[in-house]
Formats: structure tokens, C-alpha cells, sequence
């Protein structure tokens, strides 16, 4: 670089050998950025995410709950029922990583009666592994029937949980 009276001027040779090594700080940053990008997208999926669940009896095979989903990262997920009266059920829980794909959960949801009041509590907890591509599971699960006060009132037969990962694109 040499010294002018109206500031520092830049040879070709300096200008062009920067240049060149801001064009490989970029491309390696880009490349860099879809490596992690490419890893990512390899890696199998955790349970954060939305579903849709099916919850049958063990016993019968009959479907008793159709429920949509949504895991949270760091433990906590809500549940929304299918099943009326009038607004179904919602219910909010927690889920822990017990093993590699393998998780336990614990939720509470309150119960209404045809008209509106508070009938009881469905407490369900159960346990799931997610299969390798991380978009599909399949468990069991206990649920009890809960007082106000957190009695139990009664208990479910087994129950056997499936469920698929909602895409966030449309699937054809």
C-alpha cells in the first residue's frame, strides 16, 4: 500500500489477493453452512414437534381417542381430544427421554359434561419409542379418571398409542 496526500491507495496486487480471500472465507462459510444443514437434515427427528395420535383399547383393538399433539422442547406437550361434549378434551403434560428414541409421559386433562360443567380429570401416562425416521411411534399407555381433588375414580383397560409426525409440507 502506498501513502498518498489524499489517503492509502491499494495496489492491484492487494486488492486482488483480498478479494480472493474474502470469496473463500465466503464459500467455505457457505459450504460450512450446508454441511450443518445437510447433517441436520440426516439426523433422526426428536419428539418436539406436532402429531397426529390414535389411542386404542388393547383388549378390543377399538379406537377410543383421536388427538392432535404439540411437543415442546424441554418437556412439556399439549393434547387436543377429539371428542365432545362441547369442547373435548385438552390436556397438558410433560415427557422425559428415558433412552435413545425412548420416552415416558405424564399428562392431565380436564373432562366436561354435556352441559359445559367440570365432570373429572383423565390423568394418562405412558411410555413411546419413535421409529428410525423419527416421524412415526407406537407405545402403551395407562389412564385413570380423577376427582377434583386427585382420587382416583377409576382405570382404563391398556391402552396401545400410534402416531405420525404432521409434515410441514402437504403431502400429494
Amino acid at each position: 500500500m502506498a501513502k498518498t496526500g489524499k489517503g492509502t491507495r491499494v495496489s492491484r496486487r492487494v486488492a486482488l489477493r483480498t478479494a480472493v480471500l474474502g470469496a473463500t472465507g465466503v464459500s467455505l462459510g457457505v459450504a460450512a453452512g450446508q454441511g450443518r444443514a445437510a447433517t441436520a437434515a440426516q439426523q433422526p427427528r426428536g419428539l418436539e414437534g406436532a402429531w397426529s395420535v390414535r389411542v386404542r383399547d388393547e383388549e378390543s383393538g377399538r379406537q377410543t381417542a383421536s388427538i392432535l399433539r404439540t411437543v415442546a422442547a424441554g418437556g412439556g406437550f399439549v393434547d387436543v381430544y377429539s371428542q365432545l361434549p362441547p369442547l373435548g378434551v385438552i390436556s397438558q403434560g410433560s415427557w422425559e427421554a428415558v433412552a435413545e428414541r425412548e420416552y415416558v409421559l405424564m399428562s392431565i386433562g380436564y373432562r366436561f359434561d354435556a352441559n359445559g360443567q367440570f365432570s373429572h380429570l383423565l390423568r394418562a401416562h405412558g411410555r413411546i419409542t419413535l421409529d428410525e425416521s423419527g416421524d412415526g411411534f407406537s407405545g402403551t399407555a395407562q389412564a385413570a379418571r380423577l376427582d377434583g381433588s386427585l382420587t382416583v375414580l377409576d382405570t382404563f383397560p391398556p391402552l396401545l398409542v400410534t402416531g405420525r409426525r404432521i409434515p410441514t409440507q402437504p403431502q400429494p
